[in-house]
């Protein structure tokens, strides 16, 4: 069993497309026995028509898009989401009425992510699209980088072990409350 003790928790993983967050986000909700969440399933017919025509999404689109996932993760304690959320502003729409969020950005080289988006079947996503998504990109400052060109197992270790720390230091900081 995994060592984390906590009844609420909830792993968001963003990055832009062929990133690995859906790769990794199955492997983590296997081994921590949580939902999945894919965040692609909540775009429109009209959305995923766009992608697979190689036009990328707009503000009112993503916008609609991101308050669908809302709804899904405000209903329970325990998933892993992979969503995209290239931009700071999705972010807060995803931690809006959701505490103690553990985000994830998703990462690895434009050659990789490539190769990756050129073997998919059946994803509406077009790789045209790439360029585009990596532009709208606003990195995170706040958000650990895990490098998904590496070994799955080591993402994993890597993520665990940074909720482990963040786990601990909120134990800690509750300790410190109590004593005021």
């Amino acid at each position: 069993m995994h060592p984390l003790k906590r009844n609420n928790l909830k792993i968001v993983l963003i990055g832009i497309s062929g990133s690995g967050k859906t790769t990794l986000g199955k492997m983590l909700a296997k081994y921590f026995k949580i939902s999945f969440i894919e965040g692609d399933n909540f775009h429109s017919i009209k959305s995923k028509k766009k992608m697979k025509e190689g036009n990328s999404l707009n503000f009112q689109d993503r916008l609609i898009w991101h308050k669908k996932i809302q709804k899904k993760i405000n209903l329970n304690n325990k998933w892993v989401l992979s969503c995209s959320a290239l931009g700071v502003w999705q972010r807060e729409i995803l931690s809006k009425k959701n505490q103690n969020l553990n985000f994830f950005h998703c990462s690895c080289s434009k050659e990789i992510i490539k190769k990756r988006l050129g073997l998919r079947v059946g994803h509406f996503f077009s790789p045209h699209l790439l360029d585009s998504q990596i532009e709208s990109f606003e990195e995170p400052k706040e958000i650990p980088t895990i490098e998904t060109s590496n070994c799955k197992s080591n993402c994993l270790k890597r993520i665990c072990k940074i909720l482990k720390k963040n786990e601990s230091s909120e134990s800690n900081n509750r300790s410190d409350l109590s004593r005021l």
